[in-house]
């Protein structure tokens, strides 16, 4: 979870459904945030997490502790035993030992100076006696379907395609044209059409698509693996002879010309697809993954044997001034491909990335 999301996610302050064993071990310290609770899962070889704030859940109270200022419950659902504290001076707890009880509550780290160890609590908002035990069953099977398909699935929706190379989208047509472009150096031809069939579709977008497709294929020609160079004064040529558009209506006016490329030029360096590399030849080069963001992400990750977070390593790559456009969940998919294909691995218990000491040794 990025900085800018926190907040943004309806599960950090919903009363999330959960079993005594998630509380226990899938819950995670949220990386920046002390004391904090994220729902962590992987998938793609990839470790993600999710903030919460409060759960709720179903259980029969085995244990009552009263002390001064509060009342200790333990609560067993049948997965594991979750610690839930009424605060309060001389406050009684509206359950007794043996109850069925539905427990909502903030979570909690207990650091006590009488725990052994730091350990994961509910500070009770709500707690009632539950009668009829139906109810624990209902409880138990919306834990385990919401575990499934949405604690699990980071909030995304259903409808999310999934270009060449296997890289996840949920954004408009043209998101999904530029991440693909930088990911395989191919457009998807139903994609394409949806992006120049839109409604709000600006007259230059024929020429926009055109110029990337050209490039792309120039860049899949490459002998060498070095990022392809481009300038304006070439795609202007191009288009006078009409290679990129085909005689299409823009390239009868030198203006409309110059404007069209302009106008391709900056949406490319908007997307995160075009750098410009020296401002007085006006030469641009293309960005793409194998080209100039892998080598960027090996670098740094080269640098720092101990492993980096996620965080760092964006840090890192958008500090960079041409990566400055580029969309944060393109490092991120860019850190899962060199997972797949064994590059970097990453520490479970710290979620950090590094690469291997031995293929520093092969290289």
């Amino acid at each position: 979870m990025r900085a800018q999301e926190l907040g943004k996610d309806p599960l950090t302050w919903s009363f999330v459904k959960l079993f005594g064993v998630h509380i226990h071990c899938n819950l995670r310290e949220l990386e920046g945030l002390p004391s904090s609770h994220a729902w962590r899962w992987k998938t793609s070889g990839f470790w993600r997490s999710r903030l919460m704030t409060k759960a709720q859940c179903f259980g029969v109270v085995v244990s009552v502790v009263k002390r001064t200022d509060r009342v200790e419950l333990q609560v067993d659902d049948g997965t594991a035993l979750v610690k839930a504290v009424l605060w309060g001076e001389g406050v009684q707890a509206p359950v007794a030992l043996g109850d069925l009880v539905h427990v909502e509550g903030k979570l909690n780290m207990d650091k006590n100076w009488d725990v052994i160890e730091p350990s994961r609590e509910l500070r009770i908002l709500r707690i009632s006696k539950v009668e009829d035990p139906n109810e624990e069953l209902l409880h138990w099977s919306q834990v385990m379907e919401l575990e499934q398909k949405f604690h699990s699935s980071g909030g995304q929706h259903n409808d999310t395609a999934v270009v060449a190379g296997g890289i996840a989208q949920a954004g408009g047509p043209w998101e999904d044209i530029a991440t693909e472009a930088f990911f395989s150096l191919t457009i998807d031809p139903n994609t394409k059409q949806k992006f120049l069939d839109q409604r709000d579709s600006d007259p230059r977008d024929d020429v926009l698509v055109a110029t990337l497709e050209a490039i792309l294929l120039q860049q899949r020609t490459n002998s060498s693996k070095e990022a392809t160079s481009v300038t304006f004064r070439d795609q202007i040529a191009a288009l006078e002879s009409g290679k990129t558009t085909n005689g299409d209506a823009l390239a009868t006016n030198k203006n409309q010309r110059i404007r069209a490329v302009q106008y391709t030029f900056r949406k490319l360096r908007r997307a995160g697809l075009f750098y410009l590399e020296d401002d007085e030849a006006d030469r641009h080069i293309l960005l793409s993954f194998e080209a100039v963001m892998k080598p960027a992400l090996l670098h740094v990750l080269q640098a720092h044997s101990l492993g980096l977070s996620i965080a760092e390593i964006a840090d890192a790559i958008l500090t960079q001034d041409r990566f400055k456009f580029v969309p944060l969940r393109w490092i991120e998919a860019g850190l899962e491909h060199l997972l797949a294909s064994h590059r970097v691995a990453q520490r479970e218990d710290s979620q950090l990335f590094f690469i291997k000491q031995k293929q520093f040794e092969t290289k």
